[in-house]
Order: structure tokens, then sequence, then C-alpha cells
């Protein structure tokens, strides 16, 4: 027999029953995690029989991580404010003075570990434009 697993900390596990129950040898248990978090490794833990002739997990119990969309680069001629690189954290996009900013001003890291749409870029505003605007 194997020790009884218990859900983990932002996820959840699930055990298929063994040769005589849950926690008997061949039992399998299926780990999952919740939205925005990954399995730190194999989701899957069988009870195999040791030479002693207990029961072990053949793994370690994984962990539910959150999700890391990883640092953005700045624009050329702008600058991003970050909040966070890990699910559901944003970024905001601006652009120097001089500049517009053409694209999307918020990105937000996803459950995929992505961010979502394009990074914008920043353009020179025609001279002008900038010679009409009154300081």
């Amino acid at each position: 027999m194997c020790d009884p697993l218990s859900d983990i900390n932002n996820g959840s596990v699930i055990v298929k029953p063994g040769i005589s129950g849950n926690w008997s040898y061949g039992a399998i248990a299926e780990f999952s995690c919740v939205t925005g978090y990954i399995l730190s490794h194999n989701g899957s833990l069988q009870c195999v029989q040791n030479a002693a002739g207990t029961g072990n997990w053949n793994d370690t119990e994984p962990t539910c991580e959150i999700q890391d969309c990883n640092d953005l680069p700045q624009p050329i001629n702008g600058t991003i404010e970050l909040n966070g690189t890990t699910y559901l954290s944003v970024v905001r996009y601006s652009c120097d003075l001089g500049f517009d900013l053409k694209g999307q001003k918020f990105r937000t890291c996803h459950e995929s570990g992505k961010w979502t749409g394009t990074a914008p870029t920043c353009k020179a505003i025609r001279k002008s434009i900038i010679n009409d605007i009154s300081f």
C-alpha cells in the first residue's frame, strides 16, 4: 500500500485504483493544475511494490508552478511598464516624446505562457505635425 495523496496547491489529484483499492499496488495518481499553472514534472505517479514488500510512489509529487511569460524588450524609442511576468500580469507600452504608438498599448500574460497580441512600435511623428503642437 502507498501513502494517500492529497490535492496539491493550485491543482488536484485523481487516483485510479490499483489491485485492491485506491492506494494499493498498481494505483495511478494523475495530477493536474488550475488555469495559469503548469506541472513542475511528470503528472502521473504509480504505486509500486518495493524490496521490503511495502508500497512507494514511483516519483515525487509534482507541484503547480505559475505560468511565466518572461520579460519583454523595450520598444525602440519607447518604454514598458510591467507589473510582473506571470499569468495575468499586464504590460503597458508608451513612446518617447515625438513618437506615436502603433499597435496595442496593453498586453497580458496568457495561460499558455505567451504574451497576448504582438509588440507595438514607436513611429516618429511627422515634423510638420510637431510644429503645429503648442507647448
